[in-house]
């Protein structure tokens, strides 16, 4: 995919203004959206959807995912830091028909843990049921069985990112608690098609005494095998369709982009376009009040 890292100012013309004015949906990502988060030691992670300019998907150039960081990029973000992924609706809605289940977790954020919802944001939302397909059990599954493998060095090298967490309780006890985290959302989303946002405290309170490094990596490694196995047998019984709604998707997609490029008067020469100040800053402004109710802005 083609990534522009907004912080180098390439593509100037596709940075701050063009997030500012076209952000459909932006909400909360990472610990902090499940409910996962410790006091004062996380960074802030957002996801987010823009709608491209008619000539960034007619035209030679293309647009698929802007990502703005506190940090350099391939540095790790600490506290109070700030990383944002802005994918193009068409790149969206394409990973979230595949099932790729960080991205389709935005369609079940709570308007508490949204900063930007536009009508065609919760539009999308609405249409979340569309996307719910075994294609999503199935990358749940994929995905939690990968990380399991590497939390213990049987895929590649031993999850190693976070030295201090191993020092302390003998394996990267975060890594872990996402791989358990996984195959509990999993689980839910075979059984509903749907993901509860921050998950249900009892998941918590098990996530966050992994998180804790209170667990032996043994003990914790039989929790995650249950619950593997209990995600397994809700795959087998899902009755969710083989196949996410295309028609509708492709409905939703057509529309939104029939209404949005018609409610604007686009200025073809995006180098032109006056700078409205820094997209991160502008985002930081956001997450301080939170809610869909107190920060819908425009279409």
């Amino acid at each position: 995919s083609r990534i522009v890292w907004t912080r180098q100012r390439q593509r100037g013309m596709m940075t701050t203004p063009f997030l500012i004015e076209n952000a459909i949906l932006v909400g909360t990502a990472g610990s902090k959206a499940h409910g996962l988060n410790l006091s004062g030691s996380d960074d802030h992670d957002l996801m987010g959807i823009f709608i491209e300019p008619p000539e960034y998907l007619t035209g030679l150039d293309s647009i698929e995912t802007v990502v703005r960081r506190t940090k350099p990029e391939g540095e790790r973000s600490g506290h109070g830091d700030y990383d944002i992924v802005m994918h193009g609706l068409r790149k969206w809605c394409r990973l979230a028909a595949n099932g790729n289940p960080t991205v389709v977790m935005m369609l079940h954020l709570p308007a508490s843990l949204l900063s930007v919802c536009r009508s065609r944001g919760a539009a999308l939302q609405r249409i979340r049921m569309a996307f719910s397909s075994k294609k999503v059990v199935r990358c749940f599954l994929g995905y939690m069985e990968a990380q399991k493998e590497r939390l213990v060095g049987q895929r590649g090298q031993m999850r190693v990112t976070r030295q201090d967490l191993i020092d302390a309780h003998g394996y990267d006890t975060k890594y872990a608690m996402h791989v358990l985290r996984l195959a509990r959302q999993g689980r839910e989303f075979a059984d509903t098609g749907r993901i509860t946002l921050p998950m249900p405290a009892p998941d918590i309170a098990d996530l966050m005494a992994v998180r804790r490094g209170e667990p032996s990596l043994d003990e914790t490694l039989k929790m995650i095998e249950a619950a593997q196995g209990e995600l397994e047998t809700a795959y087998r019984k899902c009755t969710l369709p083989d196949q996410p709604d295309r028609v509708a998707i492709n409905e939703y997609m057509v529309q939104t982009y029939r209404q949005w490029w018609r409610s604007f008067a686009w200025n073809y020469d995006m180098r032109s376009r006056r700078e409205q100040g820094d997209v991160l800053e502008w985002l930081k402004t956001k997450t301080e009040s939170p809610g869909c109710a107190t920060n819908v802005v425009g279409m």
